[in-house]
């Protein structure tokens, strides 16, 4: 009787992520909960049924912390290595060039919620859900404990600024109304 995990596409590079996972003694859902995706998906990934896509796969590496030979094997295993075949049919590598849309508009937030890991933090910003005590969540951050403790310099002295220097007039407080007595 063969094994169905030879016969699926990924089935090496699920059987390699797989033991990295466990070697590191971490379960499906650690390892999901910190790279932000389904168990199930990370499961069939294992299984080599699914291939991760190239993000997925550096936030895997990147959590378990490869040393670059591991990682170029992973890479390859993947099938992410081969751009010698273009459309062009030229046996030269091209360039990788990735465009990102930049969406300006300022959301709002209602509340702020951070969580915790030896890692660093994620802090998240919901808004009240209309009709609802639910939170939805508009934005989430990753930071370092560095990338933390930079932020919060750069918040004091920005509120430092608009306080003390910036010629932008801040509202005053509201005035407490007086009872007339008679």
């Amino acid at each position: 009787m063969a094994q169905t995990s030879n016969n699926t596409p990924y089935s090496t590079l699920g059987r390699r992520l797989k033991a990295i996972r466990q070697g590191l003694k971490q379960s499906l859902a650690e390892v999901s909960g910190a790279v932000e995706i389904d168990i199930d998906d990370l499961n069939r990934m294992e299984n080599g049924i699914e291939r991760p896509n190239e993000e997925i796969l550096m936030l895997l590496m990147n959590h378990f912390k490869v040393q670059d030979n591991e990682a170029i094997v992973l890479w390859q295993l993947a099938g992410y290595d081969d751009m010698s075949q273009n459309s062009a049919g030229d046996d030269r590598q091209r360039p990788l060039v990735v465009m990102m849309a930049l969406d300006a508009r300022v959301i709002y937030s209602d509340n702020v919620s951070i969580d915790v890991n030896e890692k660093g933090m994620v802090i998240n910003f919901t808004q009240a859900a209309f009709g609802s005590n639910a939170a939805i969540p508009i934005s989430r951050i990753g930071l370092s404990y560095q990338q933390a403790g930079e932020l919060i310099k750069q918040l004091g002295l920005s509120m430092l600024q608009a306080k003390y220097v910036s010629s932008t007039k801040l509202l005053e407080a509201p005035k407490p109304k007086s009872k007339k007595r008679n």
